[in-house]
């Protein structure tokens, strides 16, 4: 019986994933509606590139400074309020920015357009997978406020 919870709270994930790729909009939202507040006791902290748990090994980036963008971007994802689609946006620019501004790379077209190959690859995954990363990053950077007007009141 065991096995079979954990089966389906993993069919329950997946479908979570799955209707988050399909969403058009990822947004964190408080339950009661209320804005999120920043967590003030929380440190961003970034990974280098690949979401938690499916890191890319620095040697296989085809280009140095792509770290940087990665990391840049779960500073973005990990600051309570912020746009997704901003951070994403960021992304993409400063993954292109590496391929257009890197001397050797504008010498040789071939590898130009594999470093943009490349770029658009980890920029789609973010436009693709996403959101589910941009939510738990936001989960923890930002808290949502007890709102004590609203409690029930006692009387009859």
């Amino acid at each position: 019986m065991e096995n079979a919870v954990k089966v389906l709270n993993k069919l329950s994930e997946v479908q979570g994933h799955i209707s988050s790729i399909a969403e058009e909009e990822c947004i964190f939202k408080c339950p009661d509606g209320s804005p999120p507040k920043r967590n003030k006791y929380y440190k961003a902290a970034t990974n280098g590139c690949g979401p938690e748990g499916a890191k890319v090994d620095n040697a296989y980036l085809p280009f140095d400074g792509m770290t940087k963008c990665c990391n840049e971007h779960d500073i973005c994802y990990e600051t309570c309020n912020k746009d997704k689609d901003e951070c994403d946006l960021s992304f993409k620019r400063c993954l292109y920015r590496i391929c257009d501004n890197n001397k050797q790379l504008k010498e040789v077209e071939f590898i130009r357009t594999g470093c943009k190959l490349a770029a658009k690859g980890f920029s789609s995954a973010t436009l693709i997978g996403g959101c589910p990363s941009y939510l738990n990053a936001q989960k923890e950077a930002c808290f949502c406020p007890v709102d004590t007007t609203k409690r029930p009141s006692n009387e009859l």
